[in-house]
């Protein structure tokens, strides 16, 4: 590949067909590599063209081939244009529950931090007595027992 210019001082990009070198030609079955692109016309550094010269210098498919990328473009941009809306639309209602939430939980906290305090200072746990000792015995003896006699029989 080499770059040459012509007589306008305009570059060009020749491709040249390699030969296979006859060591090889036996492999391949005698088949040559086929250049691709003949000349490519690239326009000068210095030179300003604007973007309908552009376009003009360049061949209907590889127009059609850029069209097409455009497109595809588009709906990409447009589908995650969309997704980012949603997120932001959930992102702001998420927001708002966070709020409601914290007024709610001030609320509560607001309106039961009393009755706790209440509750707790006026009914002080029972101390449990020695009947109540017993009656605890022998309700788990007899859950032992029931357990026992169900498993084995």
């Amino acid at each position: 590949m080499t770059l040459a210019r012509d007589t306008q001082s305009s570059p060009k990009l020749e491709i040249h067909q390699l030969a296979v070198p006859p060591s090889n030609s036996r492999l391949l079955g005698g088949l040559r590599r086929r250049p691709t692109a003949q000349f490519l016309q690239l326009p000068s550094p210095a030179c300003s063209l604007t973007l309908y010269e552009l376009l003009e210098s360049i061949p209907p498919v590889q127009l059609a081939f850029f069209d097409k990328l455009n497109h595809e473009l588009s709906k990409t941009e447009s589908f995650f244009i969309a997704r980012e809306a949603e997120a932001r639309m959930r992102s702001l209602q998420l927001r708002e529950q966070l709020e409601e939430l914290r007024d709610h939980r001030r609320l509560f906290r607001d309106a039961h931090s009393g009755a706790r305090r209440r509750t707790s200072l006026s009914f002080p746990p029972a101390p449990i007595s020695d009947v109540s000792k017993r009656m605890n015995r022998v309700l788990h003896s007899l859950t032992v027992s029931i357990t026992w006699t169900v498993r084995f029989q």
